[in-house]
């Protein structure tokens, strides 16, 4: 579903008609971030869980797992950490895409048009942080593209 040869197709696509490109529509980002928030939190759980076993391993009891999970300082941590390793991990390895975008057939890319680099997807990644940063997107532009110079475009097909 996410390889390279399919955002290398779409990168040619881009290629030989750069001037024609349409801007993602925000109903299309709207859902690329619900699809994309749902299946992260899929894996946040497949971590905790993962977490929770190395603890039954190591033969801690169950209260030591409780009171790590329960550590707000840890909770937030853990759950950043892991959010900016999601999104650069799935966005820099498939220069731009998501499982949300591949979906909604869109593609992230630089604003010259070129493919996105592993730098850009980190930067995205860490910028979506910002607290209230998603409703920046009900503008047409959210901080996580003007910052990192990027922006969000239909695939053509």
């Amino acid at each position: 579903m996410l390889n390279n040869d399919f955002s290398s197709s779409v990168f040619d696509d881009i290629e030989k008609e750069k001037p024609f490109f349409e801007y993602a529509t925000i109903g299309q980002r709207f859902l690329n971030g619900l699809i994309d928030m749902v299946i992260f939190f899929l894996f946040y759980i497949i971590v905790i869980t993962l977490i929770e076993i190395l603890f039954k391993i190591a033969g801690k009891n169950t209260e030591a797992v409780n009171d790590l999970l329960s550590d707000w300082y840890f909770f937030y941590s853990l759950l950043f950490l892991i959010y900016v390793f999601y999104y650069t991990v799935l966005e820099g390895f498939t220069k731009g895409l998501t499982v949300g975008k591949t979906i909604t057939k869109t593609i992230c890319v630089k604003t010259d048009l070129s493919p996105i680099g592993w730098y850009e997807a980190f930067q995205r990644s860490v910028l979506r942080i910002i607290p209230m940063e998603a409703f920046t997107a009900l503008g047409g532009f959210p901080w996580h593209d003007k910052w990192s110079k990027t922006m969000v475009i239909k695939i053509r097909e």
